[in-house]
């Protein structure tokens, strides 16, 4: 946890169990109340030579020796911890506290496998009804990570609720024989179907897709069961996801995710969580219109920016057996190393240079003018289908079109002009336009949109006239003076030829002594490149070459 910057670990299976670790009624669930009997232990363990201290958090089975599960959380971590909840066994529910109200909640998991769920249905059944009461009672303060060994795999395709068939191959559809209605697999599905109604998503799944195996049995088959979900406003404050190999012996993987730390101190880290809209706020690299600028990039930040990708490539260093063939293994490594290499960029805030992609070819108001013409062209347009007899009443547009007050405003606006106020007759200086189109006034308006469309394109045509004369007159004029100012481009312009222009700032070049040698110097780059081009078609002497004194 020290080397790899771990603030909480879970780890599940432990084979503890303790006949005093059990509760009574809902009261219960909360460990840390004083007014509670019963408490989980929060034992302190300090870490040498580091001095570190982490808290371990145990919850045996009462009864099952082969449940159990424990925490363990970093000193910086325990600091916000809030509430403690617990289903022995089975459920540890933490929930710290954070700036501004937000809370990080923390749902570790240990369910039984399914090939055990007929008797263990009870407990499957308070689980998914303590996350059901959680998620009920969520709102956007709230983040969500839920946890552990859901000994099921969530993509698999073999997992159905087919109640009439029983495939003896297959264990996990074995029927329950107290309840034929429900196989073995109900319970579990129960637990997944309640965070994909809540839009939770596999995060290892986003990073690694198809993920990993994390189970290896002892008859080499494996499976997807170790799983972190989150809610979706979480998603976008993550920055990694993988499977590695655990550092201890064990037949699951290690599975982990990296959290920014501005989540942790940020004031403000609400997040739109609309499910539409969740992958596009997750934003991994820089967007077209932004690059590094290496040019402000210090010493200091290239050798910490070298010495991160190391130790971000030694920590996640992937081990080509637990891929099907050499081509998934580069896949993964590429995208591995790559993540390295974002993840050490953001944490080292390189500068960023953003470039204007809106080039223009006209001036502003030009493109309002072009705007408002289309504007009022697809108004006439929709007026006419509306109102037109030949039309089945199904396909007809929508009345929104005029009604919404948007589009009035915008249609007020166009009309105030001084130029179309002269142009269409009316008795009072402002242009009334009808909240609602009718029969009775469907004429007069199309009449004044017409004439609108009119004026606005005659005032159209006049600008960009105007527009292009200016142009021309430009381009002349800087012609001109490129006779006197620049010849050069003057040249380049008549033979309609673009400027080769070599632009030298690295130079990997011969010493003295016949070492390659890598320079940015400007003053040694332009005495190389002088006596490279002074020389360049000298003619060098050989026992080959043409001699006239001497005969053939």
């Amino acid at each position: 946890m020290i080397d790899s910057d771990t603030h909480f670990l879970h780890i599940y299976e432990t084979y503890k169990k303790d006949h005093k670790n059990q509760h009574t009624n809902e009261n219960d669930f909360q460990q840390n109340n004083k007014n509670n009997t019963i408490f989980l232990t929060h034992q302190k363990f300090t870490h040498t030579p580091t001095n570190q201290i982490f808290t371990i958090i145990h919850n045996p089975d009462q009864h099952n020796k082969s449940s159990g599960n424990i925490i363990i959380i970093s000193h910086t971590l325990y600091k916000s911890i809030g509430p403690v909840h617990m289903i022995p066994g089975r459920l540890i529910h933490v929930t710290f506290f954070f700036k501004q109200h937000h809370q990080l909640n923390i749902i570790n998991l240990y369910l039984p496998p399914i090939t055990s769920a007929k008797k263990n249905h009870l407990i499957l059944d308070k689980i998914d009804s303590y996350i059901s009461k959680q998620l009920a009672n969520n709102n956007k303060y709230n983040y969500y990570i839920i946890m552990g060994d859901f000994n099921i795999n969530l993509h698999s395709r073999k997992l159905t609720f087919n109640n009439h068939q029983n495939d003896n191959n297959n264990p996990e559809m074995d029927i329950d024989n107290n309840n034929p209605d429900k196989p073995y697999i109900y319970y579990h599905k129960k637990i997944l179907n309640t965070l994909k109604n809540k839009h939770f998503k596999d995060l290892i799944k986003i990073y690694i897709n198809p993920p990993l195996p994390t189970y290896f049995d002892s008859q080499n088959h494996t499976s997807y069961i170790d799983i972190i979900f989150s809610s979706p406003n979480l998603i976008p404050n993550t920055t990694f996801g993988n499977i590695i190999d655990a550092p201890i012996n064990t037949d699951h993987k290690l599975i982990y995710i990296t959290i920014n730390k501005k989540f942790f101190t940020n004031n403000n880290n609400f997040i739109n969580n609309s499910n539409n809209i969740i992958e596009l706020n997750k934003k991994k690299y820089l967007s077209s219109t932004e690059k590094i600028n290496y040019k402000k990039i210090t010493t200091d930040q290239w050798t910490d920016f070298h010495n991160f990708i190391l130790e971000e490539y030694k920590h996640n260093k992937l081990n080509i057996d637990q891929y099907r063939d050499i081509q998934s293994f580069i896949n993964a490594f590429y995208e591995n190393y790559t993540q390295s290499i974002n993840r050490t960029i953001k944490s080292l805030n390189f500068s960023i240079i953003k470039n204007n992609s809106h080039q223009y070819e006209y001036t502003h108001d030009i493109r309002v003018i072009q705007n408002d013409i289309y504007y009022i062209l697809k108004l006439i347009k929709l007026s006419k289908l509306y109102f037109s007899v030949n039309n089945n009443s199904k396909h007809l547009p929508l009345l929104n079109f005029w009604q919404n007050p948007k589009k009035l405003d915008r249609l007020k606006r166009i009309s105030s002009d001084p130029t179309i106020k002269s142009a269409i007759p009316q008795d009072d200086h402002t242009i009334i336009w009808p909240s609602n189109l009718q029969h009775d006034n469907f004429l007069l308006i199309l009449e004044r949109l017409t004439t609108i469309y009119e004026v606005l394109k005659k005032s159209y045509d006049d600008v960009i006239s105007h527009f292009n004369k200016k142009k021309i007159e430009k381009y002349i004029n800087q012609r001109d003076n490129n006779i006197i100012t620049n010849q050069r481009r003057m040249l380049n312009s008549i033979l309609d030829q673009k400027p080769n222009i070599i632009k030298i700032n690295r130079l990997i070049y011969k010493d003295d002594n016949n070492i390659k040698s890598f320079t940015t110097d400007p003053e040694i780059i332009e005495s190389i490149a002088i006596e490279h081009y002074k020389n360049i078609s000298k003619i060098t002497r050989t026992d080959k070459s043409y001699d006239p004194d001497v005969t053939l």
